[in-house]
């Protein structure tokens, strides 16, 4: 009876730590897109291209979940940022620059803090390397990257493409692939590029 008792109790506390952890790590979530709407649904859309990725890559269901999760939270170190650095996109000093770079790696500690997302820091910590090796924080190059944080660098940018462009749905997601393709084997990998690419070609196909 104490034994099953004792058994009992650490069930609880385990699921209770759980609980906590999940607040605490929603709390942070929803204090940075509170700062900036924009963050929340730049994350939504970077979430499910990454999946749409991950599909045409032909990954696991397993992994093309947690893919999408951590797409999903690929900015979460911007919790660091005030609201008008967050929402500043030109004329940056090197103060600034310099803070905004930091956010991969505060991301990657906030997510190593947190059992369920420990596996999710490395693609974080990373989605800013470059292809060519001219990304931060480390300088990694071409397969150096974990696939993850290629897959997401690659999404992200594609979503950032997209929605700065100017016109209708069709000519947005024109110039937006025109600029991934540019850019392919110098910042992003050829071969998430193309999955990229060949998913939204199949959605559009599907329309």
């Amino acid at each position: 009876v104490l034994g099953s008792a004792e058994e009992k109790m650490y069930s609880i506390k385990s699921i209770e730590r759980e609980v906590a952890s999940n607040w605490d790590l929603n709390y942070i979530i929803s204090t940075l897109f509170n700062k900036n709407d924009w963050e929340e649904k730049h994350s939504q859309r970077v979430s499910q291209l990454c999946l749409k990725i991950g599909m045409a890559l032909g990954l696991s269901e397993s992994d093309v979940n947690t893919l999408s999760e951590a797409g999903r939270l690929h900015d979460i170190g911007k919790i660091i940022l005030e609201p008008e650095l967050m929402a500043k996109q030109n004329d940056l000093s090197p103060a600034e620059i310099n803070k905004l770079r930091k956010h991969p790696v505060v991301g990657y500690r906030i997510l190593n803090a947190f059992d369920h997302t420990m596996e999710l820091a490395e693609a974080v910590l990373a989605h800013h390397e470059k292809w060519d090796g001219s990304g931060y924080p480390k300088g990694l190059r071409g397969g150096q990257i974990p696939l993850a944080a290629r897959v997401i660098a690659a999404a992200e940018a594609y979503d950032r493409f997209f929605t700065a462009a100017e016109g209708e749905e069709a000519e947005k997601q024109a110039v937006a692939a025109s600029e991934m393709k540019r850019l392919a084997g110098v910042h992003f990998d050829p071969d998430v590029v193309s999955a990229l690419l060949r998913s939204l070609r199949d959605e559009k196909d599907k329309i």
